[in-house]
């Protein structure tokens, strides 16, 4: 997770998808890979609502995604 805050955080954004997606499909059940979908700007509106859909039933007490 923390690979992939810091290639986002350079401006590489297509590594971060990658190193994202990557991470979701190995950890289908980890919150920061889905978080990581949701936030990263180059992203599709599909895979945005699948992962605010998926983050809302890993933890649906969670402010920040409600």
């Amino acid at each position: 997770a923390m690979a992939i805050e810091k290639v986002a955080s350079a401006g590489d954004e297509a590594s971060a998808k990658e190193l994202t997606l990557d991470l979701q499909n190995r950890f289908p059940r980890d919150y920061n890979g889905w978080r990581f979908v949701f936030n990263l700007s180059n992203m599709s509106p599909e895979e945005r609502q699948k992962a605010l859909t998926r983050l809302r039933e890993l933890d649906p007490f969670n402010p920040e995604f409600k």
